[in-house]
Parts: structure tokens; sequence; C-alpha cells
């Protein structure tokens, strides 16, 4: 468990792509979240029906921008120096 934690940050810190990636898995499941508890924070959000709604489509946004980000950087221009 040690030894992969400490590749995971080593690759975290040192290697670009492996950061692009971390980073849009974290804002698709921040995303997927948002989406599962709208219904729910909406409920608690005392405010009518407006703001119910607006929460409902705040939280489908973002879950659009995470898409959106995870479909647009399919194949990264390559890094001068890199190897791979």
């Amino acid at each position: 468990m040690l030894t992969w934690l400490k590749k995971f940050w080593d690759a975290f810190l040192h290697d670009e792509l492996a950061f692009r990636r971390y980073m849009r898995v974290g804002i698709m499941t921040m995303a997927a979240g948002g989406l599962t508890f709208a219904d729910q924070l909406a409920g608690v959000v005392q405010g009518g029906p407006q703001l119910i709604q607006v929460i409902k489509v705040i939280a489908v946004i973002c879950a659009g921008i995470a898409v959106a980000i995870n479909l647009g950087d399919k194949n990264p221009p390559k890094i001068e120096g890199d190897l791979k």
C-alpha cells in the first residue's frame, strides 16, 4: 500500500498527464456526487420551487463541464523531451 501511495504521489507531482487524469477524475466524481444529492439538497433548502430548480440546473451544468473536460483531451499533445 505504501509503495502505491508513493508512486501515486510521484506521478501527481512530476507527471503532467497523470495530474490531468487525476484532476479529471476528481472533477467528474464531484459532479456525479452533486447530481446524486441535488434532490436531497434541494429538499432541505428553504426557498421555493425556483431555488430547487436552480440547484438542479447547477448540478447538471457541473456534470456537463466535467464530461466536456474528459472528452476534450483524448489525445493530449506530446511534451518536449518525453520519450514515452
